[in-house]
């Protein structure tokens, strides 16, 4: 008797967990399309929300990773079946944009940004803009260029993708590489910084 009210109790205390992807979903600024698996997903705003669509999602996709909006007006495309593993990580400042039929493995990192200045004098702040909220950071000083990862893209375990890269149709990333230029369609890409190893068809 006792355990059946300590139970009803406990539940009427326990506080509703607030559920941002269903939020961001009612407001417009999160857009999934159907046949979705999103629950391993996790989504950070550092900025405002200022109610424009930001995370566009296609059809058919399986996407586990860790979303981190650093702005108002950053956007992130993802287009038809497309497969985002665990861990992976994709920071945006302006636009991080991907088409169709798309691996990307465990681990990864995909960013559009510098995330600092390389001038010291302009980074000085950067840990009490962090402590405060990135809001205040000021991103104006820091470079950052869109990504976009074209077509029958694969991008092996633990690889990273690099502001101002376009992943051109069918390339291939190998595990550990680090991609920081963009090159012709069809290439394995290997290394750091990644080469072209061979072409593939």
């Amino acid at each position: 008797m006792i355990y059946k009210i300590l139970s009803r109790l406990k539940k009427m205390v326990q506080p509703k967990r607030f559920d941002l992807k269903q939020f961001l979903i009612e407001k417009n600024v999160l857009i999934v399309g159907e046949r979705c698996d999103i629950s391993g997903m996790s989504i950070m705003l550092c900025d405002e929300i200022d109610y424009n669509n930001k995370i566009f999602i296609g059809d058919d996709c399986c996407i586990r990773a860790s979303i981190i909006l650093y702005k108002s007006s950053s956007k992130i495309t993802i287009g038809n079946n497309v497969y985002i593993g665990p861990g992976t990580i994709l920071e945006c400042v302006e636009s991080i944009t991907m088409a169709n039929n798309i691996l990307i493995s465990a681990n990864c990192n995909i960013i559009d940004t510098n995330s600092h200045s390389l001038i010291a004098a302009e980074r000085i702040d950067d840990t009490k803009d962090w402590q405060k909220g990135l809001r205040y950071k000021n991103w104006d000083v820091v470079k950052s260029s869109p990504v976009i990862i074209e077509d029958n893209c694969w991008l092996g375990l633990r690889s990273i993708v690099l502001k101002g890269v376009v992943l051109k149709e069918g390339t291939i990333v190998a595990a550990g590489a680090v991609v920081s230029k963009s090159y012709d369609s069809f290439s394995l890409l290997a290394g750091n910084p990644a080469q072209v190893i061979r072409k593939v068809s």
